[in-house]
């Protein structure tokens, strides 16, 4: 807990405020914002420790402005091919870590992070073109590399420039 101004060295004090994020045209209000306030010079401190939750919500107003996949979304698209975390990042990239902190919500994804998740989302079978299956990187496990959607028409989904330009805006 913040005892002393970092910049005049004065006592503060705990107090809250009300404060508006906007983003896009899209707000969010915090009503009872802890914050820190310096007798000396005036100057105004948020307190690391509490904004945590605060954070999240701005991370969800930023998704929100964003049209990207909540954290929600995204472990559902993975829980879908029946992956761990660890092997489900190694497939798409960008790390173990860093994909346990896109399901968790502690960070969010890259837009083109998001677009693959969207892509998988909607044609789950192009996983394959991700999958090396002559290596070992990925652990064969029962049912994660068997699952293909139930399509009528399978030659429609060729993985090449088969794709509509409407299908191609639906998946992202």
């Amino acid at each position: 807990m913040m005892e002393f101004c970092p910049i005049c060295g004065s006592k503060v004090e705990k107090t809250t405020t009300e404060e508006t994020y906007e983003y896009k045209g899209m707000q969010l209000r915090v009503k009872d914002l802890p914050i820190f306030c310096c007798s000396g010079c005036g100057e105004e401190f948020i307190n690391e420790e509490e904004i945590g939750p605060i954070n999240k919500k701005l991370d969800l107003l930023y998704r929100e402005a964003e049209n990207l996949l909540t954290p929600e979304e995204i472990v559902k698209i993975r829980k879908n091919y029946l992956y761990t975390q660890e092997d489900f990042a190694r497939i798409v990239g960008g790390g173990v870590k860093a994909f346990a902190k896109y399901e968790n919500g502690a960070v969010v994804q890259s837009r083109p992070m998001d677009n693959l998740l969207r892509i998988l989302k909607a044609y789950p079978y192009t996983i394959d073109v991700l999958i090396d299956k002559s290596s070992r990187m990925i652990p064969l496990q029962q049912g994660n590399l068997n699952y293909r959607p139930q399509i009528q028409d399978p030659y429609k989904y060729r993985l090449n420039s088969d794709f509509t330009l409407e299908e191609l805006k639906e998946a992202i």
